[in-house]
């Protein structure tokens, strides 16, 4: 049984991967937000809701010739409010007959039925974070922690620390925003 947060995830994804951006932007919350990966900038913040989705997908076409959504998959977060998508793109830049395909994370926060944020993440581990999940486990049942404590090179643990600090960060106000919202404390003025 499909919950009514995945329900919204999937019909706002479905709308944007098939180019409708009005019905993708009448699921969004009037004070909803786009924290973009790839796609349409990385770490680039779109707000306003509705007008949100439009910024994003118009700063997509102005990075991308075209972009397609290739495959989904949805999973409850750790509240009644998340939802985990699992996305893979490819996109073609303009001017080049090459194109790229990758895969992203995004935590869908719904509040009063309609989205409210929606932030793309570039590992699952922080995308499973971020929608209060465990971390998954590899096909051989190791967690991806454990990879963690193998020896790196300075320079790439030092890396690797500043990418923990950030991913924690965002985990931190994603997991305020979804206490506010199920308490139904009013959104803080920007």
């Amino acid at each position: 049984m499909e919950t009514a947060a995945v329900n919204l995830a999937r019909r706002f994804s479905e709308a944007w991967g098939a180019g409708d951006i009005d019905a993708a932007s009448a699921l969004f919350h009037p004070e909803g937000v786009i924290v973009s990966g790839v796609l349409a900038g990385p770490g680039q913040t779109y707000a306003g809701g509705p007008e949100a989705v439009r910024a994003a997908v118009e700063r997509a076409g102005e990075r991308w010739a075209d972009f397609t959504l290739r495959e989904r998959s949805y999973e409850p977060g750790g509240s009644p409010n998340l939802v985990l998508v699992r996305s893979v793109l490819s996109a073609r830049a303009h001017g080049t007959p090459l194109e790229s395909e990758w895969t992203s994370w995004g935590v869908f926060t719904i509040h009063e039925g309609m989205i409210h944020s929606f932030r793309l993440f570039h590992t699952e581990e922080e995308g499973r974070r971020a929608a209060g999940l465990s971390p998954a486990n590899d096909v051989l049942g190791h967690s991806p922690r454990a990879a963690s404590v193998l020896p790196q090179h300075p320079r790439s643990a030092g890396r690797a620390a500043s990418a923990k600090r950030q991913a924690r960060a965002t985990h931190l106000a994603s997991a305020k925003e979804a206490r506010r919202i199920s308490t139904g404390a009013p959104s803080p003025r920007r």
